[in-house]
C-alpha cells in the first residue's frame, strides 16, 4: 500500500518540476551565454568591426539616390549598427526572457 502511494507522489513531483527539461533548457542557455561571451571578447560575428561597416554599406545600397539620400544613410546606419555592449546586453536579456 505504501509503495504505490510513494510512486504516484514521486511521479507527480517529477511531472510538476520536470528536472530533465529544466536541466536541458539551462544547459543550452549556458552554452549560448558562453558563446556570446567568446564572440564579444574576440570581436567576431555581430560584434566585429567589419560587421558594422558591412551594415553601413548595406544601408547605403538600399537607401536610393535622392537629394536627401545622405540623411537616409545616416539614420539607417544608426538603426542597424548597435554598440557591441548594447547588443550583448539585449541578448543576455533575451536569455532571461526565454527561461522565464
Amino acid at each position: 500500500m505504501g509503495f504505490p502511494m510513494f510512486t504516484s507522489l514521486f511521479l507527480a513531483l517529477n511531472a510538476a518540476f520536470s528536472p530533465s527539461s529544466k536541466f536541458t533548457a539551462l544547459y543550452h542557455q549556458a552554452l549560448f551565454v558562453e558563446s556570446e561571451i567568446y564572440k564579444v571578447r574576440t570581436r567576431t560575428g555581430d560584434y566585429s568591426p567589419h560587421a558594422a561597416s558591412a551594415a553601413k554599406a548595406q544601408v547605403g545600397k538600399d537607401s536610393g539616390d535622392g537629394e536627401n539620400s545622405g540623411d537616409k544613410k545616416d539614420t539607417g546606419a544608426r538603426l542597424l549598427v548597435k554598440n557591441p555592449r548594447v547588443l550583448f546586453a539585449e541578448r543576455m536579456d533575451a536569455v532571461w526572457t526565454d527561461l522565464g
